[in-house]
């Protein structure tokens, strides 16, 4: 009998347009061809224009939209953390988890993390907040860069409210991992960056740079800045470099030599198989940017900020970092004065991706916490958090772990469940009603996991 799923989400994932959208569509997408049922209550943001219902619910088993009243988005301003998920959505998910009798409820972002405490949700199911990005430190990280801010604000007490609601957290990296661990030391934390699948190394096609970014301020921000104070400098030096834009943040820069503005596009691999390198010039943000994974997963040499490569620090082998357009210009030019120095970068960030972010390994873990968790309760009648807390001590008593952090592969690996594990470096080497509901013709199973 089929596993069962319930996804709470406020990312619409298809087209995955962002990063949060790409995470949630990497989710569903194995967790789909591991067998497992996948029901998703998704939560409608007005601004996600680019949102196709109906190709979301072709991806899933089940679908249910909740399009929220002016009056719940007008109670956002208030700055209480849970008024991002109302009532009438929290109902939503009560109803839905109780007919799917799902195994795991798995809420993405802590702001929807009241909807992992209903009484639909059977018992013995594990809950998992997807934390995606430490939501306490958020705004006043993007006040210190002068940037305007606009989504959700939580209190250090919010949070940890909302983390103690589940049974397990993923951290999208490993420094936002630490953080998580000491706002809830109660609640085990696994490491669950983005998950993309395999790429085939393949050379650039032309010497040219690529960005893709979703609209919003950082984006914009860096863009604007590249191309106004970087880009005059480096086309001086080589006139034969162009730089393509994809993505909503296209419309940040208006026309300028050299530069290929492509808009929203439904597939990035040829932007990306036909660039040398990859820009990545935020100056502020938090989690984990799918634009830095899909570069490094494509094999592109990677020129980007730190806070680009956040929660990458331990592994500046893979990336170039330059902080300002003066240091992008002058890293830049460097690369593409000898070949081979691009070439050796996009060598050394294909490897290094290819087994920090490798679907199978990445959400393979995560599949085994969500089996283990629900093994051990089930045998022994616990809860779902001691279980997953006993499944984590179990893999670490035998010295696995530890062998393996020492063991001579020169490639790191995320670590796994309830694992410490310091970083390896590597060698040089809008509808009227209320509520839209889709469902695909599937058969429906309330079978409980297997062990």
């Amino acid at each position: 009998m089929r596993p069962s799923l319930l996804l709470v989400t406020a990312a619409g994932f298809y087209p995955a347009y962002q990063g949060d959208a790409a995470r949630v569509a990497a989710f569903v997408r194995f967790f789909r061809a591991r067998g497992w049922r996948v029901s998703i209550v998704h939560f409608h943001d007005v601004t996600q224009a680019c949102v196709d219902y109906a190709g979301m619910a072709e991806r899933c088993d089940e679908l249910v939209v909740h399009h929220p009243t002016p009056e719940e988005l007008a109670r956002r301003a208030q700055g209480v953390m849970d008024d991002w998920c109302p009532e009438a959505f929290r109902a939503k998910v009560d109803r839905v988890a109780a007919r799917a009798q799902p195994d795991v409820v798995l809420a993405q972002f802590v702001f929807l993390s009241a909807a992992l405490e209903l009484p639909g949700i059977p018992p013995g199911a594990l809950r998992v907040l997807d934390a995606d990005n430490v939501m306490s430190a958020r705004a006043d990280l993007y006040r210190a860069a002068c940037m305007p801010y606009d989504w959700v604000q939580a209190t250090r007490e919010e949070e940890r409210r909302g983390l103690l609601r589940a049974d397990l957290v993923l951290g999208i990296q490993e420094r936002e991992c630490e953080a998580l661990r000491a706002l809830a030391p109660e609640v085990p934390v696994l490491l669950t960056p983005h998950a993309h699948a395999p790429v085939a190394f393949a050379p650039a096609r032309e010497r040219s740079i690529v960005f893709v970014g979703a609209m919003n301020a950082e984006n914009a921000s860096g863009l604007v800045r590249f191309v106004a104070e970087a880009w005059p400098r480096i086309r001086a030096r080589h006139p034969d470099v162009v730089l393509h834009v994809a993505g909503g943040v296209s419309a940040a820069v208006g026309a300028a030599p050299g530069v290929e503005l492509h808009g929203v596009v439904p597939d990035v691999s040829a932007l990306y198989r036909r660039a040398a390198l990859a820009l990545n010039p935020v100056c502020v943000g938090t989690g984990l940017k799918i634009k830095t994974v899909e570069a490094l997963m494509y094999g592109k040499c990677l020129v980007a900020t730190s806070a680009g490569v956040q929660g990458l620090e331990a592994y500046p082998h893979a990336y170039v970092r330059a902080e300002t357009p003066s240091e992008m210009a002058h890293a830049i030019a460097h690369l593409f004065d000898d070949d081979e120095r691009w070439k050796a970068m996009s060598r050394r960030a294909h490897a290094f991706a290819a087994r920090y972010f490798a679907e199978d390994a990445v959400l393979g873990r995560l599949e085994e916490a969500f089996h283990a968790s629900s093994s051990e309760a089930r045998s022994f009648g616990s809860s779902p958090r001691s279980s997953v807390m006993a499944s984590s001590q179990t893999a670490g008593s035998d010295g696995g772990p530890a062998r393996m952090c020492a063991r001579n592969s020169t490639e790191p690996r995320p670590p796994r469940m309830g694992e410490t594990m310091r970083p390896t470096t590597l060698s040089d080497a809008e509808p009227s009603a209320a509520t839209t509901r889709w469902s695909a013709s599937r058969r429906r199973s309330t079978s409980r996991m297997p062990s």
